[in-house]
């Protein structure tokens, strides 16, 4: 029995088709608020009556893809490391000076027996801010991007073509050999904490960015968004922005001697943090640098593995903060 479904069937960001979608999560949120005080209406059901839906829900969508180690632009794009800066492809400090980046993100949607090219219905979100981003590559695995928007405002349409069947996928969009393997972490360009880490065999890498955004009371001179294209305008980022990495690796060799641990009189100094990765085959042309800067702070250090009896290794992960908003995405 075949199933029947209607689902996702492309997602297109400021009207550029997004390749390598592997899930789309849509999540709308709408509070209901009372009009009048609860010690004035007595009666439940009055009060209810008296109920009025927020003229601002708040929609999120989340979109995670598997992407070419080569590839850029990401759907995320800062090329020199300040994320709050415009100019290199950050994401601007507030609504009123020089306004925030916006997206439009149009997701197509339609039935299993969709006709590749012809129309679809379409839920368009528009004046659309990042909210998280994330980058993941593991051993054997892919290389994942998955960034989180936050809007106020989405419409309904049609127009969208849907997405290719695998077969009708050009062979550079779909081969196993460009996207992230075991091969194409460059150890020895990377920086990886403290060094103790490059001793053994990476397992994973990530990094995560969040941003907040705070709004300014609508009190005074400040009267808020008239329409929906200035409802991010009043808005500010809070900081510091959550910038974050994480390394995981087997131990091959005593790491412990080489670890420095912060105590009551030793402080334990930041350090740069920097993952390479290379497309294989691809030469020195395609590497993805990923650049935290040099000041990131040590988090927290877990080991696991090793167990009595088993052949799981012993692996060693190790967490890092950014302190100063920093964080670069180039292609060399």
């Amino acid at each position: 029995m075949s199933r029947i479904f209607w689902a996702c069937q492309s997602v297109y960001i400021d009207g550029s088709y997004v390749k390598g979608v592997q899930s789309v999560g849509l999540d709308i949120a709408n509070e209901w608020e009372t009009l009048a005080p609860d010690k004035g209406i007595q009666d439940f059901f009055l009060q209810e009556r008296h109920k009025v839906g927020n003229p601002k829900p708040e929609i999120t969508c989340t979109i995670e893809r598997h992407v070419r180690v080569d590839t850029l632009p990401l759907i995320f794009n800062c090329t020199d490391g300040h994320v709050l800066s415009k100019t290199g492809g950050g994401l601007g400090y507030c609504g009123w000076d020089d306004g925030f980046k916006e997206y439009t993100i149009d997701i197509a949607y339609g039935s299993e027996d969709y006709t590749y090219g012809s129309s679809t219905q379409v839920r368009t979100l528009k004046y659309c801010l990042i909210q998280d981003i994330s980058y993941s590559f593991s051993v054997d695995g892919f290389f994942t991007e998955t960034i989180t928007f936050v809007t106020n405002y989405m419409e309904n349409g049609s127009g969208k073509a849907g997405t290719q069947s695998y077969g009708d996928l050009a062979s550079e969009e779909r081969g196993d050999d460009l996207v992230g393997r075991r091969f194409n972490f460059l150890t020895d360009a990377s920086s990886l904490g403290y060094g103790f880490l490059t001793d053994g065999a990476i397992q994973s890498v990530s990094a995560s960015i969040s941003f907040s955004y705070e709004e300014i009371p609508e009190k005074g001179l400040i009267k808020g968004a008239a329409t929906e294209s200035e409802q991010n305008y009043w808005k500010y980022q809070t900081l510091p922005v959550s910038i974050s990495g994480e390394v995981t690796s087997v131990i091959t060799s005593d790491y412990a001697t080489k670890l420095k641990i912060q105590t009551a009189t030793t402080n334990l100094p930041a350090t740069a943090l920097r993952f390479k990765l290379q497309r294989y085959g691809g030469g020195s042309s395609s590497i993805l640098d990923i650049d935290f800067g040099s000041k990131n702070n040590c988090t927290g250090i877990s080991t696991s593995g090793g167990t009595a009896g088993s052949n799981d290794n012993v692996e060693v992960t190790a967490s890092f903060q950014n302190v100063e908003n920093y964080f670069k995405l180039t292609k060399s």
